[in-house]
């Protein structure tokens, strides 16, 4: 009986695909150099494609002062989104996730410049949602137009993160302190249309392409 050959990483013990490895190994080598990468991205596998992307981006990308400013699918919100594989992705999550290392599901990709649209690698870290809702209260991120409300834009801003983030409708209005159908407002855009999202959210990165 013949033997089935399998993946060559340690005690892996898939069906061999290819190079080696099985189809995840090889697919994490081919992605990201390694085998070991990769494991926990919920993204659809970009290949070629990506890497592609992103030397365009940073081909086109304008040196402005100490950051490096993409300037692919810029936004009114300051954010570049690029397609790749049919799905909308932010450059600078982009960039970071390709040349530096995967960032798991619920998280973002910090700017410690606060310009959305750099995407130099020493300006760009991984961290959480609310960490970056902290950093943008800390450093004074806040736009205008607060004295029309109890609330705050920067919570808006968080709530509407929180909820791309699965965060339900019932617990971001016990967070707030509103109701629900204040708390549905928000989220859907149906009131405080005014604040633009200046958070940056894993769930938004995969947008279905037009």
């Amino acid at each position: 009986m013949a033997t089935v050959r399998q993946c060559e990483v340690e005690n892996c013990g898939q069906k061999y695909y290819a190079k080696g490895f099985c189809q995840r190994h090889y697919d994490a080598v081919r992605n990201h150099g390694r085998h070991d990468a990769g494991s926990s991205r919920r993204h659809p596998k970009m290949g070629d494609d990506a890497v592609s992307v992103v030397v365009h981006v940073l081909k086109t990308a304008k040196r402005n002062g100490e950051c490096l400013e993409a300037t692919s699918g810029k936004k009114p919100d300051g954010y570049c989104r690029v397609r790749v594989a049919g799905k909308k992705r932010y450059a600078h999550r982009l960039v970071y996730e390709t040349l530096v290392e995967p960032v798991t599901a619920h998280r973002v990709v910090r700017h410690k410049c606060d310009n959305p649209a750099c995407v130099a690698i020493d300006h760009l870290e991984s961290g959480t949602v609310q960490e970056n809702v902290d950093d943008m209260v800390q450093r004074g991120r806040k736009p205008c137009g607060e004295s029309v409300s109890q609330l705050k834009e920067w919570q808006i801003v968080w709530a509407r993160a929180a909820h791309a983030a699965g965060v339900s409708i019932a617990d971001i209005a016990r967070k707030l302190k509103c109701s629900r159908t204040n708390a549905h407002g928000i989220v859907y855009r149906k009131s405080w249309k005014h604040v633009t999202d200046s958070v940056e959210v894993v769930a938004n990165d995969t947008e279905d392409a037009a």
